[in-house]
C-alpha cells in the first residue's frame, strides 16, 4: 500500500479539495494531510516532534521487514555469506533504532506557561 504524506503550505487551499485529489490515486491510497505551518507553542512543537518520531519508527519497521524478507530469501549458497551478515547487522541496527523510538514515544513534558 502506498502512503502519501502531504504538507500544505499554501494558504487558502482546502484540505477537502486536496483529499479529493488524493483519492484519485485509488482506494488503497492512504494519505495524511498536514498543515505546513509549525505550531509556535513549545508544547505544539514537541507534539510535532513526537509525530515525526512515530513516523520514523514506522519507516524503520518497514525497512526491517524488507531486509528480513531479503535475508530469508537468500539462496542456500549465500546463507553464510558476507551479504547475509550485512543484512543481519542492518536488521539489528534498525531494531535498536526502533527500541529508541519506542522509549521516546513514552516521554511527556509539561511545558510551563508564559505567565506565572
Amino acid at each position: 500500500m502506498t502512503r502519501y504524506i502531504v504538507t500544505v503550505e499554501k494558504k487558502g487551499l482546502r484540505k477537502t479539495e486536496l483529499a479529493k485529489a488524493l483519492r484519485s490515486f485509488g482506494p488503497e491510497c492512504e494519505y495524511d494531510i498536514q498543515d505546513g505551518a509549525l505550531p509556535t507553542s513549545q508544547a505544539g512543537r514537541f507534539a510535532v516532534a513526537m509525530t515525526q518520531i512515530e513516523q520514523a519508527k514506522e519507516e524503520a519497521e518497514n525497512l526491517r521487514g524488507e531486509l528480513e524478507s531479503w535475508r530469508e530469501n537468500l539462496p542456500d549458497t549465500q546463507q553464510e555469506s558476507e551479504k547475509a551478515e550485512q543484512l543481519e547487522d542492518a536488521i539489528s541496527q534498525l531494531e535498536e533504532f526502533i527500541a529508541a523510538c519506542e522509549q521516546a514515544e513514552g516521554v511527556e513534558i509539561e511545558f510551563p506557561g508564559m505567565i506565572g
